[in-house]
């Protein structure tokens, strides 16, 4: 868990530092946000190729070079309140 720590600060730039904002005003608030659904969403970031510049991009770009374990991680991370 302590890995996971290092990665949340560059989450923080957009999601605030407990998670608690809508990044770029449109996206769900990620604190304790449900393990299993922030594994699902973080990992359709890693499997997708984004053409536009917006959010979905910024994650991508952000999750790229995270690998599943990480994934699970970070999540487990978010969701713990």
């Amino acid at each position: 868990l302590l890995k996971s720590v290092r990665i949340v600060p560059t989450s923080a730039g957009c999601h605030g530092n407990n998670g608690t904002n809508k990044a770029f005003d449109k996206s769900k608030i990620i604190a304790s946000m449900p393990f299993v659904e922030l594994i699902k969403i973080l990992s359709s970031y890693k499997d997708k190729e984004f053409q536009t510049l917006d959010s979905s991009a910024v994650m991508a770009k952000q999750i790229k070079a995270l690998n599943e374990e990480q994934i699970k991680e970070l999540s487990l991370y978010i969701s713990t309140p």
